[in-house]
C-alpha cells in the first residue's frame, strides 16, 4: 500500500466471495476506506517477489502459501519492509461466505515460520473470551430469547482495552472483534512490544473447535472460568527480526542476486492482529449514507488505516482519526452491567436449565407419551405451573439487573444535568468572593 489514490479491483481474499461460493458477495466496505487513502497493489498468492518499494505489506489470513511465497514475504521484511498481519483461529467471515458443503472446513490461519523468527507465539486452536467486553446477542426463541445474552467470543472493546499512548489506537473509542486469538511475544532486549489491544482480566481461552460448531452463548457463560490476566489481541513490534528461513531459500525459491539475509538489515516494524473478522462489515458498519459515507459504530476501519499510515511514516493523519465512531458507551454502566451479569449468571443458568427441562417434558406429554390420560392431565397442569413460576423467577432476576443499571443511569444523568451547572456557579461565587476580599481590606486601611 502506498499513500494516495484508488487501487485496482480487489484480489482474492480482499473480501470477495470464496471460490465456488454462491451467490457472490461484494468486497468488504473497509476496502473503500483503504482505497481512499492508499494506492493498493494486489500481491498474487503465488508471488515469488514483493516489490521492495511498497510502503506496507498487508497480509490477511495467510494460509496455504507456498514456501517460495513465504520466502518472498521474509525477503521483503528483512530488507526493511513493514507489514500489518492479521491471523485468526476461526474466521467468522470465511465460514459465513463459504458454500454449505464446506461449512466445517478449518477456518484458521497462523504465523507459520514467522512465529519463531519474530518471537511471537500464536495458537490457532484457541479463541479469547472476555466477560466484560462480550457483545450482546439474541439466542433463538423461548424464554432465553427474551433478553440479549453476552456472547463471550464476540468482543465489543472500548477505551480501557486500547493503548492510549500509541498513535494507532490513542484516539480510538472502540473496536469490535469476532472469535479472536491470543498473541504471546517472547521477551527480547533488542526490541519493543506495544500491546495495542488487550482483553480485560475477566478473560479466558476456549477451543476454537467449540466456536466453529456454533456454541450456545449461555453454555459458554456457564463454563466460563476467568484467568484473571488480560490477553493480547494485537501488538506492535519494533526491532530486528531473524529470517524465517535461517538455512537459506527453501525449495522452489531462487537465491537472490544480493544473497540470502539471515536477519533484517535494521529494525523491522510490524503490527500483528489475532483476528481477521474486524474487516467484516457486520463487526463495524451500520450502513452507508445516501452520499456514500460509511456509518461506523466501531473503530475497526480507523484502526487498520491508522496502522498502515503509521508504518508508512505518516502519523499526522492518524491523530485526526477515531472521532467519527458514534457508539460511546458509559464505561461505568457497562462495567456494572458486566458485574451484575456475573452475579446473576448462576441463578439465570439454573432457571433456564429447569425451564428447558420443564418445556421438554411438557412437549413429551402433549405428544401422548408417559402416564394414562388422567395422570397425564395432572402432570401437564403441574408442569405448566412450574414453567410459569420459573419464567416469573427469571423475569425477577433480569428485572433486578435492569433496575440497578437504570438507577445508575439516572444518577449519572442528574449529575450531568445538575452537577456541572452547580460547579460552575460555585466557581463563580469563589471568584467573586476572592475579588471582594482585597477591596474590603483596602477600604479598611488609612491614608
Amino acid at each position: 500500500a502506498r499513500p494516495g489514490g484508488a487501487g485496482p479491483p480487489p484480489p482474492r481474499g480482499a473480501g470477495g466471495a470464496a471460490p465456488g461460493a454462491a451467490p457472490p458477495r461484494p468486497p468488504f466496505a473497509i476496502r473503500d476506506r483503504l482505497a481512499a487513502s492508499f494506492a493498493l497493489s494486489p500481491v498474487p498468492l503465488d508471488a515469488t517477489v514483493i516489490d521492495p518499494a511498497s510502503d506496507v505489506l498487508l497480509l490477511i489470513h495467510p494460509r496455504g502459501l507456498s514456501p517460495a511465497t513465504l520466502y518472498a514475504v521474509d525477503r521483503y521484511l528483512t530488507g526493511g519492509g513493514r507489514a500489518v498481519v492479521l491471523v485468526d483461529p476461526y474466521s467468522e467471515a470465511e465460514a459465513r461466505r463459504a458454500p454449505a458443503q464446506e461449512r466445517f472446513r478449518p477456518r484458521h490461519s497462523d504465523l507459520g515460520p514467522f512465529a519463531r523468527a519474530w518471537g511471537l507465539d500464536f495458537d490457532p486452536d484457541r479463541v479469547a473470551l472476555d466477560a466484560r467486553a462480550a457483545a450482546p446477542v439474541r439466542v433463538g426463541g423461548g424464554a432465553a430469547g427474551q433478553r440479549p445474552v453476552p456472547y463471550l467470543a464476540w468482543l465489543a472493546l472500548s477505551r480501557p482495552n486500547l493503548d492510549r499512548s500509541d498513535p494507532i489506537t490513542a484516539r480510538l473509542e472502540s473496536l469490535s472483534l469476532g472469535s479472536a486469538g491470543v498473541l504471546e511475544p517472547a521477551a527480547r532486549p533488542d526490541r519493543t512490544v506495544t500491546p495495542l489491544v488487550v482483553t480485560s482480566p475477566d478473560s479466558a481461552r476456549v477451543d476454537a473447535d467449540r466456536i466453529a460448531q456454533g456454541p450456545d452463548p449461555r453454555a459458554l457463560i456457564a463454563d466460563f472460568e476467568p484467568s484473571g490476566e488480560p490477553l493480547l489481541l494485537a501488538v506492535r513490534l519494533r526491532g530486528p527480526i531473524a529470517s524465517a528461513f535461517p538455512e537459506g531459500p527453501p525449495e522452489g525459491a531462487a537465491t537472490p542476486a544480493s544473497g540470502h539475509r539471515s536477519a533484517s538489515d535494521g529494525p523491522a516494524e510490524l503490527v500483528v492482529v489475532a483476528d481477521t473478522d474486524l474487516l467484516d462489515d457486520r463487526f463495524w458498519l451500520s450502513g452507508r449514507a445516501p452520499d456514500g459515507t460509511l456509518d461506523a459504530f466501531s473503530g475497526n476501519a480507523d484502526f487498520l488505516v491508522n496502522a498502515i499510515e503509521i508504518l508508512a511514516g505518516g502519523p499526522d493523519l492518524a491523530d485526526l482519526r477515531g472521532r467519527t465512531v458514534t457508539r460511546r458507551p458509559f464505561e461505568r454502566i457497562e462495567a456494572m452491567r458486566a458485574e451484575a451479569d456475573r452475579r446473576l449468571r448462576a441463578t439465570e443458568q439454573r432457571l433456564l436449565a429447569e425451564l428447558d427441562a420443564a418445556e421438554a417434558e411438557l412437549a413429551r406429554l402433549r405428544d401422548g407419551a408417559g402416564p394414562d390420560a388422567g395422570d397425564r392431565d395432572a402432570a401437564l397442569d403441574r408442569l405448566r405451573d412450574r414453567a410459569l413460576d420459573l419464567r416469573a423467577e427469571l423475569r425477577a432476576v433480569r428485572r433486578d439487573l435492569d433496575r440497578d443499571v437504570a438507577a445508575l443511569e439516572r444518577r449519572l444523568t442528574v449529575a450531568n444535568i445538575a452537577g456541572v451547572p452547580l460547579l460552575v456557579a460555585l466557581a463563580g461565587l469563589a471568584v467573586a468572593w476572592r475579588r471582594r476580599v482585597p477591596r474590603r481590606r483596602a477600604a479598611g486601611r488609612g491614608p
